[in-house]
């Protein structure tokens, strides 16, 4: 009875310590579990499965270092395309106002012939109603007619005679001239920026100097001085040398625009 006694309390301690490791096997087995589940979820959302990982616009790591001495280069013959272009403007203008005067004084020409013409022709039917008549003495059928007569030439030699142009277009270098003076500040970019990354607008530090504060005050030159020459932009589509006129504002606009996105990149 003794020997089963002590028997059975070694089944039960080899029972108990079969479970505890049973148990502890369970336990390890689902924190195991957890945490791959945890990892393959963690993995997924930083892969890109359900949230995409933020982009970076890091210039160190994504763009190419800047080439300064390529871009002063660019800049340089910028500036020399922008002056060019500035001293093509007068004579331009010029050649375009003369144009635009020489058709006006023909089309007036045309007008006074053809206007004259028709004067003629309503001078004719009112003597004709006239002929061997008293003026003052006109029967009412006669009235009529010489009424007739009157509105229907005037039909005629009216819109010829009456619509004669001035020869002046009215606009011409001096308002060029005055509107670069009044935009000097975009006009002369070389000497705002210098040669010099290290000086001048570079480095100031004001906002006037900014490239895109000048990029807009440009574009509204190229739109002040369209106005200002309107008698001469708008014959661009029937004048070559008008056409000239409005084709060199463009140009100076957009290569200035070119310049001072090449000037914010050395900023």
């Amino acid at each position: 009875s003794g020997y089963q006694a002590g028997h059975s309390q070694c089944r039960m301690s080899n029972i108990a310590r079969t479970s505890v490791l049973l148990w502890g096997l369970i336990v390890a087995g689902v924190s195991a579990d957890g945490s791959d589940g945890t990892a393959i979820l963690t993995s997924r959302d930083s892969s890109g499965g359900h949230h995409p990982p933020a982009a970076s616009y890091s210039r160190s790591s994504c763009s190419p270092p800047v080439d300064k001495a390529r871009l002063l280069a660019a800049v340089a013959d910028l500036d020399y395309q922008l002056h060019s272009t500035l001293r093509q403007l007068p004579e331009a203008i010029s050649d375009a106002r003369a144009v635009v005067t020489q058709s006006t004084v023909d089309t007036n020409r045309d007008k006074l012939i053809t206007g004259l013409a028709c004067l003629i022709a309503a001078i004719s039917g009112k003597l004709g109603v006239l002929y061997n008549k008293d003026p003052l003495a006109l029967t009412v059928g006669d009235q009529l007619s010489l009424a007739a007569q009157t509105s229907w030439g005037y039909g005629y030699w009216g819109p010829f005679l009456l619509d004669l142009g001035e020869a002046d277009p009215g606009c011409g270098v001096e308002d060029f001239n005055r509107v670069v003076a009044e935009y000097s500040f975009i006009t002369s970019l070389h000497q705002t920026y210098g040669t010099d990354i290290s000086q001048g607008g570079y480095v100031s530090g004001q906002a006037d100097d900014r490239p895109e504060l000048r990029a807009y005050y440009l574009g509204e030159f190229g739109r002040k001085l369209k106005l200002e020459l309107h008698c001469i932009t708008s014959q661009a589509g029937s004048s070559s040398e008008a056409s000239k006129v409005v084709s060199l504002i463009d140009k100076y606009v957009k290569m200035g625009q070119e310049r001072l996105q090449l000037t914010a990149d050395l900023m």
